[in-house]
C-alpha cells in the first residue's frame, strides 16, 4: 500500500472551478457545506496502491520500464490482475515496474464527508501527487487506462503544462485506452436529474451526520439491483459511483479538446485504443465517432483480431491474429478483438501485453 497526502487547498480550487461550470445542485451544496470544511483544515487523501518492480532503482534510469494502470468508474485494480500475471510472465527477468492505484471510492467519499466528488481534475491531481511526491515517479512508459479511466489518461497526458506548480513534471511517452468511455452515448435528462438529487441528497446527509444512515437505507433498499443498466452493480457504492460521470455536462467535450491535442502530437505519443466487438456498455456508434472523428482513424485501418485459438498459441508456436499486432506503422491504432466485451482486454490478455509491448518499443525508439 502506498499513502498519497494531497493538499486540500488544490482540491478546493478544482472543486470552485468545476462548480462554476456546472452551475448545478452538487456545486450549490459544496459551496454551502464542503467550503469552509476545505479551508479549515487539510484531511488527508489515502490511496491503496500495487508498487511491483525495480523500484530502487533511480527513476530516469533507462533499463527501468514504468507502466501505469488506472481502472475504471467504477473499477479497481484487481480488475487488471490477469494483465499484470501475463506482463510479468512475459517480461521475466526484465526490470518493469507496475504502477496501480485504486482510486477513492464513495466509501472514502462518506468518511470525509463529501470531500471528493470524482471529477477528472479531482483525479487528475490526486494521482499527479501520487505519482510525483509519494512514489517520486516522474515518467510513465505506458499509461494504460480502462473505460471512464481514458477520461483521466487524457487529461494527465495533455494537460500537465497548465499546472502552475514548478515542481516535477510526469512524462507519458504512450498510451494505451481499453474499451475507453468518452461518454458520447445520450443520457435521458430524467436520469442525469435523478443522479443530482440523489447526490444533492448525499450531501445534505453528510452535513448532519447521517451519511452511513442514507447509505444503509439506499443498501437496504437494494437501490443498484433496481438500476437497468449493461452494467452490473455489485453494491450501492458502484451504482453512485458510476453516475458521477453523468453529472458533468462538459466530459465530451473536454476529451475532444485532450484527443485533439494529442492527436496534434502524436508523432511523439503513441496511441493504441482496443475494444470488444461484443461491446454492450459503449454503443458501436460512439466507438466509431471516437476512433473515426476524434482520434482519426478512417474504418478500413481498424484491425480485427479472431483469438478464439490464441489460449493454444504456446502449444502450436503459431502467432495466428496476434502477428498482426505490431509495432511501427501508424501512430494511433485501432484494434477490435471479435467476440470481446468490455473487459476484452482481461479474457485476452496475451494480445493486450503485446499491444502495450509494440508501444514500450515505439517509445523506446523515440526516445533513441
Amino acid at each position: 500500500p502506498a499513502d498519497a497526502h494531497h493538499d486540500c487547498a488544490k482540491l478546493r480550487d478544482i472543486q470552485e472551478s468545476w462548480e462554476a461550470r456546472t452551475r448545478s445542485l452538487i456545486g450549490k451544496v459544496l459551496r454551502r457545506s464542503v467550503r469552509e470544511a476545505l479551508l479549515a483544515r487539510a484531511m488527508p487523501l489515502v490511496a491503496e496502491a500495487i508498487d511491483a518492480g525495480d523500484a530502487a532503482r533511480p527513476d530516469d534510469d533507462p533499463r527501468l520500464t514504468s507502466l501505469g494502470y488506472l481502472h475504471g468508474t467504477p473499477g479497481y485494480l484487481q480488475h487488471f490482475d490477469v494483465l499484470f500475471a501475463e506482463y510479468q510472465k512475459q517480461t521475466s527477468g526484465s526490470r518493469v515496474r507496475l504502477i496501480a492505484p485504486n482510486l477513492p471510492d464513495f466509501s472514502h467519499t462518506r468518511s470525509t464527508g463529501g470531500l471528493f466528488w470524482h471529477t477528472t481534475e479531482e483525479k487528475v491531481a490526486f494521482l499527479r501527487d501520487l505519482l510525483l511526491n509519494r512514489l517520486q515517479v516522474t515518467t510513465i512508459d505506458c499509461l494504460v487506462a480502462h473505460s471512464a479511466g481514458a477520461q483521466t489518461a487524457l487529461a494527465l497526458a495533455t494537460e500537465h503544462h497548465q499546472d502552475p506548480d514548478p515542481g516535477p513534471r510526469l512524462k507519458i511517452r504512450s498510451i494505451a485506452l481499453l474499451s475507453p468511455q468518452p461518454m458520447l452515448d445520450p443520457v435521458a435528462p430524467a436520469v442525469r436529474a435523478a443522479a443530482r438529487r440523489l447526490f444533492r441528497l448525499a450531501s445534505l446527509a453528510g452535513k448532519v451526520g447521517a451519511s452511513e444512515a442514507f447509505y444503509r437505507l439506499l443498501s437496504v433498499a437494494q437501490l443498484h439491483r433496481l438500476i437497468r443498466s449493461a452494467y452490473r452493480f455489485a453494491t450501492t457504492d458502484e451504482l453512485l459511483w458510476a453516475l458521477t460521470t453523468l453529472v458533468d455536462l462538459q466530459t465530451p467535450l473536454s476529451v475532444q479538446r485532450r484527443v485533439n491535442e494529442v492527436v496534434q502530437k502524436s508523432s511523439s505519443l503513441p496511441v493504441t485504443l482496443l475494444y470488444g466487438s461484443r461491446e454492450t456498455i459503449i454503443s458501436r456508434r460512439a466507438q466509431h465517432q471516437f476512433l473515426t472523428e476524434y482520434f482519426g482513424v478512417p474504418a478500413e485501418r481498424f484491425v480485427f483480431l479472431d483469438l478464439s485459438d490464441d489460449d493454444a498459441e504456446g502449444e502450436r508456436g503459431e502467432l495466428g491474429d496476434l502477428a498482426k499486432i505490431q509495432p511501427g506503422g501508424d501512430r494511433i491504432k485501432a484494434y477490435y478483438i471479435k467476440g470481446g466485451s468490455h473487459f476484452a482486454f482481461a479474457r485476452h490478455a496475451q494480445a493486450t501485453v503485446r499491444m502495450i509491448d509494440c508501444l514500450l518499443k515505439t517509445a523506446a525508439q523515440d526516445t533513441a
